[in-house]
């Protein structure tokens, strides 16, 4: 089986994969770099802004066969205060 090598991108680091794993096809590749950018997603903190990830799939030669991209979005919402009940009283003339 060949061999395939996913490395990771973001806006301030690149990490290369050096091991590689085997797959059966470029299909499996697809599916090893999304799994492998869902992840690195499930443990990035993303309070507010954003943050993309790619991943992206180099064969034996070296050449990119499969790039797969994640855009994370975090927005803050601010919950309004409670508002005490307010009392209405009718009056009747």
């Amino acid at each position: 089986m060949p061999r395939y090598y996913l490395d990771l991108h973001d806006e301030q680091s690149t990490t290369r994969d050096t091991v590689g794993i085997e797959c059966a096809d470029g299909d499996a590749v697809g599916v090893m770099a999304n799994r492998l950018l869902a992840e690195v997603a499930a443990h990035e903190p993303i309070i507010a802004g954003q943050k993309t990830l790619l991943a992206s799939v180099r064969d034996e030669a070296g050449h990119v066969v499969y790039a797969s991209t994640l855009n994370l979005t975090g927005t803050r919402v601010q919950i309004p205060a409670k508002v005490p009940p307010t009392q209405v009283i009718l009056q009747v003339a």
